[in-house]
């Protein structure tokens, strides 16, 4: 027992302390001590307030048995910190096949990746035998209460880069979730390569094709990891001779047809600039040697990972900002101190906010050069220098995707089309903290944020397409239906005898068993329709989830949806539910509700009158799963309280508005099974979330007078204590 607090809890430094003590003072005056920093350590932080300037902190729980997951409220220890590591956030998202049509946007992600996992000679005599990056990486210790640390591999495992199967599995995962490519860190010393066999499996392997491109991480190889000339492993040494050398050897990757261009160029990056005597003759050989030797003209880059220089000075194309490097943020460790939670009385590292680097990421000036963007979706590099690391803390997925979203905009708003590039650090720098790879802790969660944030920048490009139209020039409409209840349905048909079947089309889900009943009821009647048999599940959104991209597919640009509500749990529910059909079906609403919508683009949803509640007060028992759909689609809870949305999932709307609903990739496993609940299920937290939707792609939620019903008669309202 003690052997394990000595290693895990103690410094070499206090270890030294205590041995000291025992030779002044004695056995027991020791141990008191001992217990007197264990009493400390184990004792409740305080609720310090953080500074105005700062956000508060990482969200923290109560020591809770190890049998399941402890809250996310407080943390009371070092060991429940330790436990609360074992299981995962509430970001945690799994993998999920994602079978969904919509694009992502034309914006190139590229993602920075480390080949250093699998051994090397040189690692083995610098540093043990067999060590790789997992070596640092799963030896780190969180240094304060709220310290995310070790970073571990979810999916993927520790792996191996000897395996090819590995890197065919790494870009399997990138194709799915929107990365274009990876830019691979180079190691090159005066004809010395290290680190290349990840590289060249690429290049011997076309199967393995993904996009790529090499940053030459032209520094000194040292114990420190951070660049500085200490303890010089593996030193540079260049020279013109050097120069063409490394170009000779990078041109058989740059000749590779998936090497990634700009303009046709092969794009070359260069870590530090300022490390070569004479920078410019560098890149002035470099062109030269490649227009002579069959590479043609080569699109050249520094990044700003230490000096700011303007690559129209020194004879470059342009410079990549190397997030988070230089950026000017204000250090937290004194307020982590202040707070009671520095666990390591010896830490020497600085800590930052990562709310502060994002922004800063999002307010940078526009520089006169060219200059790509850069983002991270955290960083921590405590594994590469225990108790001395430098620390990103309250990093989110939300908050990467929201950074993620402003810089697509910038990039699409201040480049060219052949020249938007989006530089993501970084794939895998697990001993940085720095990874989209997914890991124990949020899983895929910032894969899906690479994903889905993408696919809305694509979604908001909104085209003008044509309106589907009748022969005679009549828009049509869709009428989504799920029809639980055959008594209702027939309800509905007489609503819809009313319409010119020619304007319309019926898209209908149903029991399995009724789907034979259904379709025959609708082909007597002459309708055009789509029937789709669904389980019970769901209520009737997992069914509008199912069949609404059929409805994408027929190119139907306003729909309506209903379903055969009873709500028999209501005194009132015959009444809710004929309100709602007279307000969506009759032959004239629905004609006003199109023309509505025509003589507005920007409405997204039209709610029947009286039906259209403020979020914030009708979140009942859905907040926590609102909370967590909404963070997908990039959006906070302060955003979406202020929100309204059609109590009842009955409306009229813009096909476009609901799309970032299928960027969910909701599947039926989901969904609660069927027990007549009332609330607080994914599905009515779906119903709520209609309204995130169309708000992502800046649409409103109307009713076409306009008005909110603040006192909604068929729901109860959330108390305000309960809204965070």
């Amino acid at each position: 027992m003690l052997k394990f607090l000595f290693l895990n809890i103690f410094s070499k430094h206090r270890l030294e302390k205590f041995i000291r003590e025992i030779k002044t003072n004695g056995l027991q005056a020791a141990f008191k001590k001992v217990f007197a920093f264990l009493k400390q350590a184990r004792q409740p932080i305080s609720n310090a307030p953080s500074t105005p300037s700062h956000k508060p902190f990482l969200k923290q729980e109560t020591q809770q048995p190890i049998s399941h997951r402890p809250s996310d409220k407080e943390a009371t220890s070092y060991f429940s910190q330790l436990f609360r590591q074992v299981f995962q956030s509430n970001d945690y998202l799994p993998f999920k096949q994602n079978h969904s049509s919509i694009p992502c946007s034309k914006i190139k992600l590229i993602a920075f990746y480390l080949p250093q996992f699998h051994p090397i000679p040189e690692n083995d005599e610098w540093w043990g035998k067999g060590f790789t990056e997992w070596t640092n990486v799963t030896k780190a210790l969180p240094q304060f209460i709220g310290h995310y640390q070790p970073h571990l591999p979810d999916q993927l495992g520790f792996y191996d880069l000897r395996l090819e199967t590995i890197q065919k599995q790494q870009i399997e995962l990138a194709k799915q979730y929107g990365i274009y490519g990876f830019c691979y860190h180079h190691y090159w010393f005066n004809k010395k390569r290290i680190l290349q066999t990840p590289l060249d499996t690429v290049l011997n392997n076309p199967d393995l094709d993904l996009p790529f491109c090499i940053n030459w991480a032209n520094e000194n190889w040292t114990r420190r990891w951070d660049g500085l000339e200490q303890d010089v492993l593996l030193a540079q040494r260049h020279s013109a001779e050097d120069d063409i050398a490394f170009i000779q050897d990078a041109a058989k990757y740059m000749q590779d047809s998936r090497y990634i261009r700009i303009d046709g160029k092969p794009l070359l990056l260069l870590y530090r600039p300022g490390l070569l005597p004479d920078v410019q003759a560098t890149a002035k050989r470099w062109r030269k040697w490649c227009r002579e030797n069959s590479v043609g003209e080569i699109f050249l880059v520094i990044t700003h990972a230490f000096e700011h220089v303007n690559p129209n000075n020194i004879g470059f194309d342009a410079a990549i900002e190397y997030a988070p490097n230089t950026y000017p943020v204000t250090p937290v460790t004194d307020q982590i101190i202040a707070a009671g939670k520095m666990v390591n009385p010896n830490y020497q590292g600085v800590i930052f906010d990562y709310n502060q680097a994002a922004e800063y990421g999002q307010s940078q000036p526009l520089p006169p050069y060219k200059k790509f963007r850069c983002i991270f979706p955290g960083w921590d590099n405590e594994a590469r220098k225990p108790g001395r690391g430098i620390t990103f803390i309250n990093s989110t997925p939300l908050k990467f995707q929201q950074w993620l979203s402003y810089l697509l905009r910038f990039t699409q708003k201040h480049f060219k089309q052949n020249e938007q590039f989006l530089f993501i650090n970084a794939w895998n720098e697990w001993a940085e903290g720095a990874h989209l790879e997914p890991d124990r802790k949020n899983g895929f969660s910032y894969l899906e944020a690479c994903r889905v944030a993408n696919q809305l920048h694509a979604l908001r490009q909104k085209e003008n397409k044509p309106v589907l139209k009748t022969e005679n020039g009549t828009i049509k409409c869709a009428i989504v239906i799920h029809a639980f209840y055959l008594d209702v349905f027939n309800e509905i048909l007489k609503y819809l005898e009313r319409i010119d079947k020619k304007t319309i089309k019926l898209f209908v889900t149903t029991p399995k068993k009724q789907v034979t009943t259904i379709r025959s009821q609708l082909a007597a009647n002459g309708y055009d329709f789509t029937c789709l048999g669904v389980n019970n599940r769901g209520r009737d959104i997992l069914p509008f989830i199912k069949i609404f991209p059929e409805i994408i597919k027929h190119n139907f640009t306003y729909l309506i949806k209903i379903h055969t509500k009873k709500s028999t749990h209501r005194v009132d529910g015959d009444h809710w539910r004929n309100d709602l059909y007279a307000k969506l079906l009759d032959k004239l609403a629905l004609e006003e509700n199109i023309q509505y919508f025509q003589d507005d683009p920007e409405i997204g949803i039209i709610a029947p009158k009286g039906h259209l509640v403020p979020m914030g007060h009708y979140l009942a028992d859905n907040e926590e799963c609102i909370t967590n759909l909404s963070a997908r689609l990039g959006m906070g809870m302060d955003v979406v309280t202020q929100l309204s949305f059609v109590a009842g999932s009955m409306f009229s709307a813009r096909t476009d508005a609901l799309i970032p609903l299928l960027l969910l990739n909701l599947k039926e496993e989901d969904f609660e099974s069927e027990q007549s609940q009332l609330d607080g299920t994914l599905a009515h937290a779906v119903e709520r979330v209609f309204s995130v939707c169309a708000n992502c792609l800046d649409y409103k939620i109307e009713t076409r007078s306009g008005e909110i019903t603040d006192d909604y008669p068929h729901a109860e309202k959330t108390s305000p204590n309960a809204i965070k």
